[in-house]
């Protein structure tokens, strides 16, 4: 296994066709490196068995890629004025844990990529979920994640997740509009996300809060009193 302690790490890439397995990098500044896009997504790079253990990144979003058997515990951005973006990846028995900054997982890639590569990674991304799916499989397990992890565009079945404070809405719940009667939601953070899930069609979204957050107690009422009201997943 290749060891990475206490290090900046700049500039490194990973070209179409990259195969990288076991490492572990631990409290490292990486910055500016980058995951080549190739049009194809059977040549998307693959990372296996990666521990990365509190790091701090900056100028740098991870998109396209096979990430499988691996855990990130804890990242940070370099500038609190930074998100931590993933775009587009599909993965396998993948672990989040421990304090992140505000992360974006997405489905698709950024709309900054050509609209054939777009389409070609949905279709894709989406067989290789529904094959998760059927065997009974899953991609990520955000259980133990302090901080903002939001993920949009990943089907629930395949994520792990804490039912006290992760929970699921369909789209069809969402259609229907009585999430809105629920007293705060209108308010909230998980107003937004429920606004996002109509917007863009998925089939669900997973609403959360946690203890970081200054409204913790009353977003976790809203959770709470969502499911009461049959307008999200009962667990």
């Amino acid at each position: 296994m290749i060891v990475r302690r206490g290090q900046v790490i700049v500039g490194q890439r990973a070209g179409a066709g990259t195969s990288i397995e076991g490492m572990l990098i631990e409290e490292c500044e990486i910055t500016g490196c980058r995951i080549d896009l190739p049009g194809d997504p059977r040549q998307r790079p693959r990372f296996t068995r990666l521990t990365l253990v509190n790091n701090v990144i900056d100028q740098m979003a991870v998109q396209g890629a096979l990430i499988e058997d691996s855990t990130v515990d804890g990242v940070r951005m370099l500038s609190d004025r930074q998100l931590f973006v993933i775009a587009g990846c599909v993965f396998c028995h993948v672990t989040f844990r421990g304090t992140f900054h505000v992360t974006n997982v997405l489905g698709d890639l950024l709309d900054s990529a050509p609209n054939s590569t777009k389409e070609a990674y949905r279709e894709a991304n989406t067989s290789f979920y529904q094959n998760l799916i059927k065997a009974g499989d899953w991609a990520l397990d955000i259980s133990e994640v302090q901080g903002e992890v939001s993920i949009r565009g990943i089907p629930s079945q395949v994520i792990r997740r804490n039912p006290e404070t992760q929970i699921v809405m369909t789209f069809e719940q969402a259609l229907l509009g009585e999430w809105r009667t629920i007293q705060g939601v209108m308010e909230s953070v998980i107003g937004v996300k429920i606004g996002m899930l109509l917007d863009n069609g998925w089939p669900d979204v997973i609403l959360a809060t946690g203890r970081h957050r200054t409204r913790f107690v009353d977003e976790l009422k809203i959770l709470r009193e969502l499911q009461r009201a049959g307008v999200a997943q009962l667990d």
